[in-house]
């Protein structure tokens, strides 16, 4: 039996796994030439290798850290293997590196100053992680966070993905056809009809997402005085920020059924959270530790409904291309919609959903 749990910051797990885990590098330090134009910068060049094999550690995520713990500078290794890191600022700061399905590796302490960038090889020796099989019993509240145990090491793993998922984002490095489709359903939904609204190619985000701090302060779900009602989905930067982890339990589950050979990082608004928020499984393969989907649904709204929509929700998924970045391939959110019986004092009936979501796939065909 497995505890709801809270997530301490990722910034405190990631300064905890050096004294926690043996790792060893091979580092060599070189000076490059200053761009024209990064004087204002300072910039690191990493060749991130895999020290058994020699071959540039494709898919890993590369982060240099300040004092605090504190991503300053975040990278996606591609199949060239090289990375450039830039920081507005000086100082000591430590190379992380952190790769689906491993333990994350803490390499060396680095110098930076604006107008000397510096070149690094990295040969990076990682160990392969292994989580016991666990089922959950939820609990009425989150325990203390003193001793994150297998819940924080899968969050490490699963975050790396959304991590990644974000760069490739930002980076605007994969183009993307996308399309938004929306559905009509019955109560089982069971599709009615069906429009594609639009298409486009374009490297952003595939839906608009509200903000972490917007969530937190008004809830996922607002009702409106028409009776209809918004709702919406988390993206990447939602789900890695701080107010999530504060305002969730969690916990790890295995998958069954349909996700049988998968493990998962389940989530519950915390017992004092009373806005309308979200609860559901990020689900990941249970041996590579690949983030595949997030599924949720609404919770603390059943006071405001008319009538109970078990469907209330949605998914977003995730997949991984063969040059290391990441994209949202799918995504869904299904809102209720409401009806009232023929006659006088006709009750109010659940009538389907109508969901809203889309697809995008890489234009090159990856």
């Amino acid at each position: 039996m497995v505890r709801w749990s809270r997530i301490p910051s990722t910034r405190r797990l990631l300064a905890t796994e050096p004294a926690r885990r043996l790792v060893r590098a091979a580092v060599g330090l070189g000076l490059a030439l200053c761009a024209r134009g990064a004087a204002a910068q300072a910039v690191a060049r990493l060749d991130v290798l895999d020290d058994a094999t020699g071959r540039p550690l494709v898919g890993a995520v590369v982060a240099l850290r300040d004092t605090d713990g504190r991503a300053v500078a975040e990278a996606v290794v591609g199949t060239g293997g090289t990375v450039r890191l830039a920081w507005r600022d000086s100082g000591v700061v430590s190379v992380s590196v952190r790769r689906i399905g491993y333990l994350p590796w803490q390499g060396p302490r680095l110098t930076m100053r604006p107008g000397e960038p510096q070149a690094l090889t990295l040969r990076v020796a990682m160990s392969r992680i292994s989580l016991p099989t666990v089922e959950v019993v939820a609990k009425g509240q989150c325990p203390r966070p003193s001793e994150p145990g297998l819940v924080a090491d899968l969050w490490v793993q699963l975050g790396t993905a959304i991590t990644a998922t974000r760069l490739t984002r930002e980076g605007r490095s994969v183009p993307l056809l996308a399309r938004v489709v929306t559905r009509d359903t019955d109560p089982r939904l069971r599709l009615l009809k069906e429009r594609v609204e639009g298409e486009w190619i374009g490297a952003g985000r595939p839906f608009v997402a509200r903000s972490a701090a917007m969530l937190r302060d008004s809830g996922w779900v607002r009702f409106e005085p028409d009776g209809g009602l918004q709702a919406w989905a988390p993206d990447e930067e939602v789900l890695m920020s701080p107010d999530f982890l504060a305002q969730h339990c969690f916990a790890v589950v295995r998958g069954s059924r349909g996700d049988a050979g998968r493990i998962g990082l389940a989530f519950e608004p915390a017992p004092d959270r009373v806005l309308p928020d979200i609860g559901g499984v990020l689900w990941a393969d249970s041996t590579t530790m690949a983030l595949d989907r997030v599924e949720f649904s609404f919770r603390n709204v059943a006071g405001t409904m008319p009538v109970a929509a078990p469907a209330f929700g949605g998914v977003v998924a995730f997949r991984q291309l063969e040059d290391g970045t990441w994209i949202i391939p799918r995504w869904e959110l299904r809102i209720p919609k409401f009806r009232r019986a023929p006659g006088e004092r006709g009750r109010i009936l659940l009538e389907g959903y109508a969901v809203f979501g889309g697809d995008a796939k890489p234009t090159d065909g990856r």
